[in-house]
């Protein structure tokens, strides 16, 4: 069952904007929400005819068949309405990246296209019968994959009859001449003619010298491969030795596919080198074709790998630097950082560790999004895990979040400013700001000196003769106010206004030269002192005032002496609150036996 009976998974929205149009369907991109993979293609068939079998149904039953990491991934498939869907991994067609790709790209994608032919040859006993660019997808991490599956054919169904009905249909430049005169023998010589055509487009514009063998590999194609006998065409088995597909770079990428498989000893003579190698090819191509193997999980877990290769691999090469890392911020940014997103979703405590370990080298390289979006949940949720020191390590990658995210972002929750900044408050100011500042400060205190000098040429007053104590005299407040002398003293002010007029003058226009907000300040004969400003010679000024002098009522009938006592009488509750009555007449003895005496 192909799954026509399915329904569209739920939460899948599919671009209206196709990447791909042909005869048989259109491909579009599409986002699933289910599972771990955001993004995949989905294949549309274009015809309304319901009642046949459809290309695409083709394909689709024979993708979810046969399956090879070289074969494109088959992940869902439903029909809706007439129209029949077919969703893989996320590709696009190798017709729109292959001019930007180099001769080691593609021959690492032919490598893949011929193990995918002899996989199917080998062990699914079967030949695809159209084996062409279109038929080659490429993903997101660069690989190339083998589609186009909708004419396979098991190499014991094979017919003429077969061969000439989807003649019409497959790419004519890779069928043999004579392939409608008898059935090829193997049946599998229709793929060794497509391929060795392949070969020779796809490398028709790249330069020889990049790639060792490839002038013999095109060779090859051209006598071997394309020989009008398909008995003498050799096996596509037999190519993956020759020197096209065993150079230094594809054995690097043979082996890290292979890893598992290797001895311990292998693996650590491969992964004490592999960095040394790595660094000899371009870094683009590097990141491209062996980026998702540098980052598998055998590779992650590898304990010599994690000494001598994923400091490189985790660390980016920033601009000016002479460290040894594969990779500049710009690279790691475009193809390792793709890479790593899900690895963040794996609920592993060592390939979590790893991540974690390098996170503060390549933590500002994912985008704001990312790592609000995809990094950060996943980090909260290695905070609830019960070991301590996979907590430890999440804690110090959510500071390295801080600077970026912020703390709210980061911590989520409210915050209130807790703690003050001790540290003295420094006010930084131009040069010239304070040369003003230091003038304006000095004619301050020259205005200062002058109103103290003013204060201090008022003349002492002598106090006159006998004015020391008059007894029985009797002063009214006119006397009190002493009118001569404020007219002497006032004389005295007008003078001393008049002679600092000219040194006040000229400190206005100094004063509104620096400070034009300032109102211009007049100077004053008696100023009021400042209250922040502390005289201390306050004790020292001599005081110039009339001696106080105190009267005395006389009381009727009794005579003045030394002796007397004065009195005053406390009504109702006031003083001491008791009752003081017999006070009185204690009074009036005390009164009579004075007049007596003096009488």
């Amino acid at each position: 069952m192909m799954g026509n009976e399915r329904s569209q998974p739920t939460g899948l929205s599919i671009d209206e904007t196709a990447t791909e149009v042909t005869d048989s369907w259109s491909l579009h991109g599409a986002t699933y929400a289910v599972g771990s993979v955001p993004k995949i293609s989905v294949f549309i068939t274009s015809s309304s005819n319901s009642s046949e079998v459809s290309q695409l149904e083709k394909f689709t039953k024979n993708v979810m068949l046969y399956r090879h990491p070289c074969i494109l991934k088959y992940v869902a498939s439903w029909k809706k309405g007439w129209k029949f869907h077919l969703a893989t991994e996320q590709v696009q067609p190798l017709a729109q990246v292959l001019p930007s790709q180099t001769a080691l790209q593609v021959c690492v994608g032919l490598q893949n296209i011929l193990k995918a032919l002899v996989f199917l040859h080998e062990s699914g006993s079967a030949s695809h019968n159209n084996v062409c660019r279109a038929a080659i997808y490429v993903t997101q991490g660069g690989s190339w994959k083998l589609g186009g599956l909708e004419y396979l054919c098991r190499c014991n169904d094979m017919s003429s009859s077969y061969l000439e009905e989807t003649r019409k249909s497959r790419y004519e430049p890779a069928i043999a001449p004579n392939e409608a005169e008898h059935l090829p023998q193997p049946p599998t010589s229709v793929d060794c003619y497509a391929f060795g055509v392949l070969a020779q487009e796809v490398l028709s514009n790249k330069q020889s010298d990049d790639v060792p063998g490839m002038a013999d590999f095109l060779d090859v194609c051209k006598k071997g491969l394309q020989n009008s006998s398909s008995e003498i065409r050799p096996p596509l088995s037999s190519l993956l030795a020759h020197q096209f597909f065993s150079h230094e770079f594809l054995t690097i990428h043979n082996f890290l596919l292979e890893l598992p498989i290797k001895k311990d000893t292998e693996k650590e003579d491969f992964f004490r080198n592999l960095t040394m190698k790595l660094n000899t090819f371009p870094e683009e191509t590097v990141a491209s074709q062996l980026g998702s193997l540098l980052l598998s999980r055998m590779v992650l877990l590898d304990s010599t790998a994690q000494h001598f290769l994923l400091p490189q691999v985790f660390v980016p090469r920033t601009e000016g630097s002479c460290m040894e890392s594969l990779f500049s911020e710009a690279t790691f940014r475009t193809h390792m950082v793709p890479r790593l997103l899900p690895l963040f979703c794996v609920r592993d405590v060592q390939i979590r560790h790893i991540l974690l370990s390098h996170f503060p080298a390549y933590c500002r390289l994912f985008s704001q999004v990312q790592l609000q979006t995809r990094i950060l949940p996943e980090l909260l949720v290695g905070i609830k895990d019960t070991n301590d020191n996979l907590v430890a390590c999440t804690l110090r990658a959510l500071a390295e979040l801080v600077p970026i995210l912020g703390g709210s972002v980061v911590i989520g929750g409210k915050r209130a400013k807790l703690f003050a900044d001790g540290r003295p408050k420094v006010v930084k100011s131009s040069s010239k700001r304070s040369s003003q500042k230091d003038n304006f400060k000095s004619q301050t205190n020259l205005m200062t000196e002058m109103r103290e000098s003013a204060e201090l040429v008022l003349p002492e007053r002598p106090s006159p003769d006998g004015g020391e104590y008059i007894p029985n005299s009797t002063v009214s407040e006119e006397d009190e106010a002493w009118p001569d002398w404020e007219y002497k003293t006032e004389a005295q002010s007008s003078d001393v206004k008049s002679e600092s007029s000219g040194s006040h003058n000229s400190v206005e226009c100094i004063a509104d030269s620096l400070t034009p907000a300032i109102e211009t300040m007049e100077v004053k004969s008696k100023p009021k002192a400042s209250d922040e400003f502390e005289d201390i010679f306050r004790d020292m000024e001599p005081v110039i005032s009339k001696p106080q002098i105190i009267h005395v009522k006389e009381v009727p009938g009794v005579t003045c002496n030394k002796f007397a006592l004065t009195t005053e009488v406390c009504e109702g509750n006031d003083g001491w609150g008791e009752d003081f009555e017999d006070w009185n007449d204690i009074d009036d003895i005390t009164a009579a036996k004075e007049f007596s005496v003096k009488s």
